[in-house]
């Protein structure tokens, strides 16, 4: 299915870059690169316009989550993770209605968050947590990568390399390049920069929606952790994130004035998600 590995594009780019500088019969004229410019340009415009193509990316990760993991069947467990999810999505002054939550029928430990709104936390990740606040930190830190349209702007990047790909190559590319980055935005996360903007983001979102703000803090530490035979499970999860202890640090220096009251509703989330 996806007949174009990255390094394919990045050699293909390399390849149009380094004919600028080479003999006469290789040259590429200059109404060629900006015209691929100019494509890439035209694409950024268009995946910044409105919510359609931001849906349809969501719908593609989102359709190969689910090939890869399932849906955990559940619609008790589906429809309490939806109602804390929309509670929080409320603050971002977008309609909670616009996102969508999902359990993946996993025990590895991880969170998704996909163009559009459509968010997923894995079974895995909701059996180690104790209360609903850490759920809502962890829905608050999804649905901030969804609002400040993290997983676009990688996306928008790597089509446009695509773009030159093609030029170069003269293959129909395209929308391989674009599979392959979805599969990237699934498998690889967010750069660390995007990571300490959405933790900084969801604790704002908390203290709107009346959790306490140290539920964040705390999923943390549950997430990072485990006993030795469980490492597995956690490989995922830390290959995609930056380190507990700079996540915690940074998080630490932002709570340092903020009283740790709030919701926390540790009895609902247990009556809620027992597996």
């Amino acid at each position: 299915m996806l007949a174009m590995r990255k390094s394919a594009v990045i050699a293909a780019a390399a390849a149009l870059l380094a004919s600028l500088t080479t003999g006469v019969s290789s040259k590429v004229k200059w109404q060629d690169v900006q015209e691929t410019v100019s494509k890439a340009k035209d694409l950024k415009e268009e995946l910044h316009l409105g919510r359609d193509n931001e849906r349809k990316l969501g719908r593609e990760v989102s359709a190969y989550l689910i090939a890869k993991y399932g849906l955990y069947d559940d619609q008790d467990s589906t429809r309490y993770v939806g109602l804390v999810g929309k509670t929080v999505a409320r603050r971002t002054g977008r309609n909670g209605g616009d996102y969508r939550f999902g359990i993946l029928n996993t025990k590895a430990v991880n969170a998704y968050s996909t163009p559009g709104g459509i968010i997923f936390v894995t079974k895995g990740l909701l059996m180690r947590l104790q209360d609903e606040s850490q759920l809502a930190g962890v829905l608050a830190h999804e649905i901030v990568h969804v609002d400040q349209k993290h997983a676009i702007k990688g996306f928008v990047k790597a089509k446009a390399l695509g773009e030159v790909a093609k030029k170069v190559s003269d293959k129909s590319a395209f929308d391989e390049a674009a599979r392959q980055l979805i599969e990237g935005i699934a498998e690889k996360g967010f750069p660390r920069a995007d990571e300490y903007a959405a933790d900084k983001g969801a604790l704002g979102l908390l203290r709107a929606a009346g959790y306490a703000p140290h539920g964040l803090d705390g999923a943390l530490q549950r997430l990072y952790g485990g006993k030795e035979e469980s490492q597995d499970l956690l490989k995922s999860w830390k290959s995609m994130h930056p380190p507990l202890s700079d996540r915690l640090e940074r998080l630490d220096k932002l709570l340092e004035n903020v009283p740790p009251d709030g919701a926390t509703l540790k009895k609902r989330f247990r009556d809620a998600t027992t597996f």
